[in-house]
């Protein structure tokens, strides 16, 4: 990339076939429409993504994702679908199929995992454009922490005995809701970062990682049925995005 060239941005969609919460995930119908399809359509309606492809080992999903004009153009190996595969090595695959085959190589990835149907593209957009005006390694997807569920406020059992998760005694804990600090927890919408950084560190982190925080009304990490439901509920309340072109 020269010094004027805009980055070359891919959102890699990772899609496998089987699932160990719900059967099928990715293609089951989520408020009339197969969960892939949702994240399909905010890479097209972002504006940053120079390319988006899907990794799968399931011909469904490759057809659903072909039918939304998201490009497909591998097979993932068996060993990299299984429920041990490790998102670094999936997104490495790709990394090595695309200098094969189109002898290109993106300057930086956005790894949009389907499970995350409310993240929209400028939600795309401005977790890449926080990443570029930055000296950032990557930027991660947050959402807050609701209280009841702070650090601060969680405990262990030991020996029948309530014992603070942080190890603070508990006649030290803060008492009163508006004191705890703001927590976040990753919602699994988005984690973006430099090529570089992946081949230098093995890691999508880096040293310095920034934080996007998105609201807890975009923030389902579908993986569980309760989750399922919830989705199905917000998206009750959403339009739906335009792809970027139409």
């Amino acid at each position: 990339m020269h010094a004027h060239d805009p980055p070359w941005v891919l959102g890699l969609i990772p899609a496998r076939r089987g699932s160990k919460g719900i059967r099928h995930k990715n293609l089951r119908p989520l408020a009339g429409r197969p969960l892939i399809q949702y994240t399909c359509a905010a890479a097209l309606a972002s504006r940053h993504l120079t390319q988006v492809l899907v990794s799968t080992d399931c011909p469904r999903v490759a057809a659903a994702a072909r039918a939304d004009g998201v490009q497909v153009p591998f097979r993932r190996p068996s060993r990299l679908a299984g429920d041990t595969a490790r998102s670094v090595d999936v997104i490495q695959h790709a990394l090595h199929w695309l200098a094969q085959h189109q002898h290109r190589y993106p300057d930086i990835v956005a790894l949009l995992q389907p499970t995350a149907p409310l993240r929209e593209g400028h939600h795309i957009d401005e977790a890449i454009g926080l990443l570029l005006a930055s000296d950032a390694d990557s930027v991660v997807s947050v959402t807050p922490v609701p209280t009841h569920y702070h650090p601060e406020w969680q405990f262990c059992v030991r020996d029948h005995q309530l014992v603070s998760w942080t190890g603070t005694p508990l006649a030290q804990l803060v008492a009163r809701r508006q004191d705890l600090p703001a927590t976040y927890s990753r919602n699994g919408a988005l984690y973006v970062f430099w090529t570089r950084v992946l081949q230098e560190t093995g890691s999508l982190y880096g040293t310095r990682c920034l934080a996007y925080v998105m609201p807890p009304e975009v923030s389902v990490n579908i993986d569980t049925v309760e989750d399922w439901r919830r989705a199905e509920r917000l998206l009750g309340s959403q339009p739906a995005e335009t792809p970027h072109g139409l």
